[in-house]
């Protein structure tokens, strides 16, 4: 009984000692970092390289970028110089502002009063 104890005690030791390791980087759509919030004027559009620049930074949008306006789903064509905008951008591989998201238009966080007809 004392030997099974050992042995079951020595490999269960071992198992968690010899397993740690460091926490891998969550992926999300690729990401290796965690999403940051873009939000800004489109000062500059480039549809052949799929790219924008919000204010003075660039971004690179993808095929998989999901973009809105209105609460519907639009191609890359939808996105305008003078467009205001808002998403979400991480890196991936070595493209440090890759978009995951962006929403045309303002976004207001205040609920709108009803109007009284």
């Amino acid at each position: 009984m004392k030997l099974a104890t050992i042995i079951v005690l020595g490999w269960v030791l071992g198992f968690y000692s010899g397993t740690r390791t460091e926490a891998a980087p969550v992926k999300t759509n690729g990401l290796v970092e965690p999403s940051q919030l873009l939000r800004g004027k489109v000062t500059a559009v480039d549809t052949q390289h799929l790219t924008v620049t919000v204010g003075t930074n660039l971004f690179q949008l993808t095929p998989d970028t999901r973009i809105l306006k209105d609460g519907l789903a639009v191609d890359f064509s939808a996105v305008t110089v003078g467009s205001e905008v808002s998403g979400f951008y991480g890196a991936v591989g070595d493209r440090p502002r890759v978009v995951t998201s962006l929403r045309i238009g303002t976004v207001s966080f205040h609920k709108r009063k009803k109007t009284e007809e």
